[in-house]
């Protein structure tokens, strides 16, 4: 293969495996949601702030750090091509969202899809993919260094495949849900495939317990 973008896969899973770590070692207060988490894991005060980033909406309208404020944001990073991971995960995050049962935080979550193929994942076809599953969802694609930088943040990762003789190919990616807070600060990682029922439960107790 030859990468385009890559960060490796093993800072995500170092950060996961670390933070793990750091909840057996850190006493809990009693605004640390992490005891009553399920899937997902928190990082109670080591949240980080996203640096500032440029990309666009699937309305062709402008995506940069001011649209996650005074909101959740609940992100995917994947694209309009992918044969499995991604079209599955958005069907269950659209059930994750039926099973919330407080409104309050529905209405503050927003669910958006960042692609990593922004050679085909053009915002026409974002406009045409994401609403499919549901009409709220964010497509959010952009220029490769901007795609890169936003996905640094989260150490997420993607590499572009080797085209077939047709011109088509994969792209490898980080599959896992990530949480923004209404700060703009990275702040939970969801596990792989997380059943919506959990998602929902741990969804609703870290926004319940956020104190900003």
């Amino acid at each position: 293969m030859n990468p385009r973008w890559l960060i490796p896969a093993v800072a995500l899973l170092g950060t996961v495996l670390g933070l793990g770590a750091a909840w057996q070692l850190t006493p809990r207060g009693p605004s640390d949601p992490s005891s009553q988490l399920v899937d997902a894991t928190v990082l109670f005060g080591r949240e980080r702030p996203l640096p500032e980033f440029s990309l666009v909406d699937h309305h062709g309208k402008a995506f940069t750090n001011n649209e996650m404020a005074d909101r959740w944001t609940l992100l995917f990073f994947g694209y309009t091509h992918c044969p499995d991971v991604c079209p599955t995960t958005m069907i269950d995050v659209n059930a994750m969202l039926a099973e919330v049962r407080d409104a309050n935080v529905k209405e503050r979550l927003r669910v958006t899809f960042v692609s990593v193929d922004p050679k085909r994942d053009t915002t026409e076809r974002l406009a045409q993919y994401v609403p499919f599953f549901n009409k709220d969802f964010v497509g959010v694609t952009g220029a490769d260094a901007e795609l890169a930088k936003f996905a640094g943040a989260f150490n997420a990762f993607y590499e572009i495949g080797e085209p077939d003789a047709n011109g088509g190919y994969l792209v490898d990616h980080t599959s896992r849900m990530l949480l923004v807070d209404p700060r703009g600060r990275y702040t939970a990682v969801f596990g792989d495939k997380p059943k919506p029922k959990v998602m929902a439960h741990d969804l609703e107790t870290i926004i319940r317990s956020y104190s900003g």
